[in-house]
């Protein structure tokens, strides 16, 4: 599927991603165990949907993402730690 959304300095950026399923929460996704003791963690990550570049090489700098309900990227190749990256992401036809 095709994105975009206005990096932190404004500039916009376009690509091309998939949908990571499962989710990393669900069991033996990458944060279950992190999260199974941490009710208020699973909460919030929950309020996140994830995605992988399909062409990593436009961006060097990240290759795995998350979108909030509030529609801000956050960087996710390092999770649980989250850096927003971006804002105002949209799905392109």
């Amino acid at each position: 599927m095709k994105f975009s959304f206005f990096d932190l300095s404004g500039s916009k950026i376009k690509g091309e991603c998939i949908l990571v399923e499962p989710s990393p929460l669900i069991k033996g996704g990458a944060l279950h165990d992190l999260v199974a003791n941490d009710t208020a963690l699973e909460a919030a990550l929950g309020e996140f949907t994830f995605y992988e570049m399909i062409d990593p090489d436009q961006i060097e700098l990240w290759t795995k993402f998350a979108v909030d309900q509030e529609n801000n990227v956050m960087q996710s190749d390092k999770l649980p730690n989250f850096v927003q990256i971006g804002r105002d992401w949209k799905l392109l036809d």
